[in-house]
């Protein structure tokens, strides 16, 4: 079975299992985007790598244990994300593609990544991934550490910062685009 959490504050929804009751079993649609996502890019030259940090926050209306073990859950929470299709899961190790769209411009990144720490006690994940344009425009490279706060006994604030590093047609957007996307 599975269920999807509304998200405080908006639409999108965090998934644990696969599929929804709501979207007849197709999986549905999360964002880890919320209104209070910052983005900080650093300019370069289009040929150079384009550094981007970005820092998020959202509302799981549930207890911190339930959403640190479904944060946990790669093969639930890969319906979830948009554009994201896992195509391997051994132990802390996965590989899957994302489809991204900049502007005019629609990528297909593939690749792997890896939970690099689990601290329970914290509840903080650090995830690190790479990964390749299917059509040679560019790579993306990235740790994401995401920090559970309990707010109260049936909310849980996840705390996301992801610092991210591209090259090619991606690193080539301004900030304005990458700020949408984000």
């Amino acid at each position: 079975s599975s269920r999807c959490l509304r998200l405080a504050g908006g639409p999108p929804n965090l998934c644990v299992g696969s599929g929804s009751a709501d979207s007849g079993g197709r999986g549905c649609r999360a964002a880890l985007a919320s209104p209070h996502l910052v983005v900080r890019v650093t300019r370069c030259t289009p040929d150079q790598e384009r550094p981007l940090e970005l820092q998020n926050s959202f509302v799981v209306p549930t207890d911190i244990d339930t959403a640190w073990k479904s944060l946990q859950d790669v093969e639930g929470l890969a319906p979830c994300m948009p554009g994201a299709t896992l195509e391997s899961h051994d132990g802390d190790d996965f590989t899957g593609n994302v489809k991204v769209k900049l502007g005019p411009v629609s990528m297909t990144f593939g690749g792997q990544a890896r939970f690099v720490s689990k601290d329970e006690a914290t509840h903080t994940l650090v995830i690190e991934g790479s990964g390749k344009d299917s059509r040679g425009g560019g790579t993306a490279k990235g740790q994401v550490t995401a920090v559970l706060v309990a707010e109260a006994p049936d909310r849980t604030r996840v705390d996301v910062s992801t610092d991210l590093t591209i090259t090619g047609k991606a690193a080539q957007f301004g900030r304005g685009v990458m700020q949408d996307v984000a």
